[in-house]
């Protein structure tokens, strides 16, 4: 209450009436905290916690944690139920010490951005650690470090050939012998083989004198770059000049460098046996200008050697003849060369010709056509009958051709001889079997025909007619032999024109016995061949009287008389 009048308040308590609770909810204990129901006054909505639970109580598993650089190892227990702020959740069992950091080898890095200094730098090696350290000097502080790098400014890059031979660099471009990390204040030492220049014009050789640095090696206090530095010497070099064989033509000369050799004041020769002359032509390299040793070899023009080949006829006449080359063939050939037939042979060229040589294998003769070979002709081992000189020694020189002293292998001349064909002329004669009174004898039997050495060679039988016509090759001397129903009668005969051609004679065989011929001839002839034994004789001597004179052989001149011109045979 309030006066009206002065203001003053005045107070009148009225009793509190007190709360009335009633149940609102339920909270559920959890693994750490209790549960509980709550009430709320429903005049004033104070709530107050009746009915409590105890927690539940933590539910773990077991999680094995190993131990890393700065953490101890061992079992790590979570809940499985509740969340992970709850007190509780998770606790660790320790059961392995720290291992501590494992480290690396020191590794140069860069101290700053632009790299105007170094650092030596390590790291542990344990996975997922990443811990680094800088190398440390005794007062803890990192230690400096400074690049020093060695070149070479004269490692060549292209080169050209000079006229000699000799490659000369053209350009150069630098070549990074070495780098190295250096403490600062410490020196820098180059560790690898001694720096080398190639050759210039200049100078044959050059002498490595030290290294070209911006800053001090003796002690580095900055990243420092040295070039190798060199001094030319002078140099002399051998020029040589050589044959193809390997032989040395002149004197070995010195010269200096980049001067020039003289030539050796003579044009070369080269030779060797075979088929070839060599004409010099030039040498392979100038020397005008001499950079190194410098063998210089002689270049030859090869020149097949020249021959010339005569072709002759069988006796030795010469039918023509032509000069070539080697590595060419001759051309001439001469062909329908003609030969006359003698009373033995027929001839015709065979196309081939004849050269005779003495191998070491015993032949004597090589048989060549228009695509033979001068190795075939000419067999490099063969010697001449002549001299004895072996064929690959000699060639032809029209100049000394007609040297009488100098045989034909000698002179390069090649004598070849025409070849021909032989063929025997072929001899006929008839052969008639007859009896005692000249009458040819039916189906007399056999004729063996024995050539001049005995031997079998040919046989023939005597047709209806009582006779047979021999082709015989030449042999001279046959002897024929006809046997008839055991008798056997034969003579031997020379061939001669009388068989050539087609007026060949026939030869009557007599078969019968002597007193049969005697008693057959009685009544026709007055000569004493009826008497056997002087009649035998006498014809004997007739035969070979008429032989010798080229007449008929008869049995006596009576019967001759009577078969004209045909030949009659005694048994």
């Amino acid at each position: 209450y309030v006066c009206d009048i002065c203001h003053q308040p005045f107070t009148q308590a009225i009793p509190a009436t007190g709360h009335n609770f009633v149940y609102s909810q339920t909270v559920a204990p959890t693994c750490s905290q209790q549960g509980y129901d709550i009430e709320v006054c429903t005049g004033c909505r104070t709530s107050i916690m009746t009915h409590f639970i105890d927690p539940d109580g933590h539910t773990y598993s077991k999680t094995a944690i190993p131990a890393t650089c700065l953490e101890d190892g061992g079992i790590l227990y979570t809940c499985t139920v509740c969340d992970e702020t709850e007190p509780g959740h998770t606790k660790f069992v320790s059961n392995e010490t720290a291992l501590g950091h494992n480290m690396g080898e020191y590794k140069i890095v860069k101290g700053n951005c632009d790299g105007t200094f170094y650092l030596k730098q390590a790291a542990c090696q344990r996975d997922g650690c990443g811990y680094t350290a800088y190398e440390l000097d005794g007062d803890q502080n990192p230690v400096v470090y400074y690049r020093v790098q060695f070149f070479n400014p004269f490692k060549t890059k292209t080169t050209e050939t000079e006229a000699d031979g000799t490659v000369i660099p053209k350009s150069y471009e630098y070549e990074l012998l070495q780098t190295s990390f250096v403490p600062a204040g410490s020196t820098a030492t180059y560790e690898g083989e001694t720096p080398a220049r190639d050759l210039t014009r200049e100078y044959g050789a050059y002498t490595f004198t030290g290294w070209n640095a911006d800053g001090d090696l003796e002690a580095v206090q900055n990243n420092i770059t040295a070039t190798a530095a060199f001094q030319g010497e002078e140099t002399q070099h051998w020029v040589i000049f050589y044959n193809p064989n390997g032989s040395q033509l002149g004197q070995v000369q010195y010269v200096n460098h980049g001067e020039g050799a003289s030539d050796i004041g003579f044009t070369p020769t080269y030779s060797q046996p075979g088929y070839y002359l060599y004409e010099f032509k030039e040498w392979n390299k100038s020397f005008e200008h001499v950079y190194s040793n410098c063998a210089v070899n002689a270049v030859y023009d090869r020149v097949g050697k020249q021959y010339k080949i005569i072709y002759c006829d069988i006796d030795g006449t010469q039918l023509d003849s032509e000069v070539f080359n080697y590595g060419n063939a001759p051309v001439n050939n001469p062909t329908n060369l003609y030969k006359e037939p003698d009373e033995t042979y027929i001839y015709a060229f065979s196309g081939k010709w004849n050269y005779k040589y003495e191998a070491p294998s015993g032949e004597s003769t090589a048989w060549f056509t228009e695509n033979y070979s001068i190795e075939a002709l000419r067999c490099p081992e063969a010697k001449c009958l002549d001299c004895n000189r072996s064929y690959a020694d000699v060639q032809y020189n029209p100049e000394v051709e007609n040297n009488e002293h100098m045989t034909d292998i000698e002179k390069g001349i090649i004598r070849v001889y025409a070849d021909y064909y032989t063929r025997a002329r072929i001899y006929r004669v008839r052969v008639m079997a007859v009896d005692s009174d000249g009458d040819p004898i039916r189906n007399a039997g056999t004729i063996q025909v024995l050539n001049s050495n005995g031997f079998l060679y040919k046989t023939a039988t005597l047709d209806d007619n009582a006779s047979a016509v021999l082709e015989l090759t030449y042999d001279k001397f046959y002897t024929i032999q006809v046997t008839y129903s055991g008798e056997v009668a034969q003579h031997t005969i020379t061939l001669d024109e009388r068989n050539l051609g087609d007026n060949y004679p026939t030869i009557r065989v007599m078969l019968g016995s002597p007193a049969d011929v005697q008693e057959d001839h009685a009544d026709h002839c007055t000569c004493i061949c009826h008497t056997a034994l002087i009649g035998r004789i006498y014809i004997a001597i007739l035969n070979v009287i008429y032989r010798l004179t080229g007449r008929k052989t008869v049995c006596c001149y009576d019967m001759y008389e009577a078969h004209a011109d045909q030949l009659v045979y005694t048994a």
